[in-house]
């Protein structure tokens, strides 16, 4: 399903593609401080932006937005971020949404050279801040991540020799979805270390992992709702739940430190961006739009005959049960099991970080400020 909102990647992005190569996890340089270690005080409030609550009657504003899983909505997932642009908010807010796909890493290196307005991960911020980048999450999306570790069918993954040497795709070498696989597969008895990891680019249908799965050109993979009730119909093994094991959040808004407090506009862009994922937020939690929800998310993902009504049922239920409710996550120190479970794991070595993330007050890496300004300018509570 191709949409008004499909754009290609501007060739001003491609340069930066590979820039920050060494943005994951295990990488090393230019530290942040942690509390208590001669660290400068939490993030500082960003100045108040002009109050408007009304309509935007200026010029519309570019909001260039990198994240993950395409250009198009697609699923549940997507609602935040599209929502807006079915009903019109963004328009009505003065903005020009754009989205681009881009992995972790080209994400950090595009906020840093302000080639983009936001990013989604809202996970890596911890690291890429110690190498002197300076990214703020500003509004999370969910307090954690909704992935399910699957195997293929055959394996018996409570066998703790049946995993060494099987292949597990990531989404990248020592990022988030290598640590979650490795801690599914510490709980179920295997040795995480003994297990080969292969990053790659997971995208496309959603039957791509059950087959690829089904087919043995790999042994694991992580795969959320509604494709999973597809894979589990087909054989595929459950190993384990993010919010079981390892919660994190996983999506939301970055911004750039810098510019946040340097530019006027900005803010004020920034902010009304927010507003619109509010409005997002109240109109699909809302009992009386759920089945609206639900038929658009299935048009979204071209109503596949493979999955069923149900299926998109349930991914939505999650999302309620997951997501944050005004942009503000409920703990953030779970940031912190992002390195616990990575130093449990094997998977990330302490010595390779010279800051204590057991330790760190991630506090630090947000600033809700303008979660608070567009609540009043919506005229909504936070909840």
């Amino acid at each position: 399903m191709r949409s008004a909102w499909s754009i290609r990647t501007p060739s001003r992005m491609l340069a930066l593609l590979a820039v920050l190569g060494g943005l994951v996890l295990a990488t090393c340089a230019n530290p942040v401080p942690a509390p208590g270690a001669g660290a400068p005080a939490a993030q500082p409030a960003a100045p108040s932006a002009p109050a408007a609550s009304g309509p935007w009657s200026g010029p519309p504003r570019k909001f260039l937005f990198a994240g993950y899983a395409g250009t198009e909505p697609k699923a549940v997932s997507d609602l935040d971020y599209f929502l807006p642009v079915v009903k019109g908010w963004y328009r009505e807010l003065g903005i020009e949404f754009e989205k681009l796909n881009m992995p972790t890493t080209p994400q950090f290196a595009a906020l840093d050279a302000r080639q983009v307005d936001g990013i989604q991960d809202v996970i890596n911020v911890p690291a890429t801040r110690r190498q002197g980048l300076d990214p703020i999450v500003v509004f999370n999306v969910n307090n954690t991540g909704n992935f399910h570790g699957v195997a293929r069918p055959g394996l018996n993954i409570r066998d703790p020799n049946a995993w060494v040497g099987m292949r597990c795709r990531v989404a990248g070498l020592k990022d988030f979805t290598n640590i979650y696989l490795a801690k599914m597969i510490k709980t179920l008895g295997g040795d995480p270390l003994k297990v080969q990891y292969t990053a790659a680019a997971q995208g496309g249908g959603f039957k791509d992992t059950t087959n690829g799965l089904l087919a043995g050109t790999f042994d694991c993979n992580n795969m959320g709702m509604p494709e999973l009730a597809y894979g589990l119909r087909h054989g595929l093994q459950d190993m384990g739940y993010v919010p079981d094991l390892m919660p994190v959040p996983s999506q939301g808004v970055t911004v750039s430190a810098s510019r946040l407090a340097e530019d006027v506009e900005y803010r004020r862009l920034v902010k009304d961006f927010i507003r619109a994922l509010l409005r997002a937020k109240e109109y699909y939690t809302n009992p009386a739009n759920r089945t609206e929800i639900i038929a658009l998310v299935m048009d979204w993902s071209d109503r596949p005959p493979e999955l069923e009504r149900a299926d998109f049922e349930q991914a939505l239920d999650e999302r309620l049960r997951l997501m944050t409710r005004s942009g503000k996550i409920n703990d953030p120190q779970s940031y912190r099991l992002l390195f616990t479970t990575g130093f449990e794991t094997g998977i990330l070595d302490p010595r390779e970080f010279p800051i204590d993330y057991t330790q760190y007050d991630f506090r630090e890496i947000l600033n809700y400020t303008l979660i608070d300004q567009a609540l009043a300018d919506e005229g909504m509570s936070a909840r």
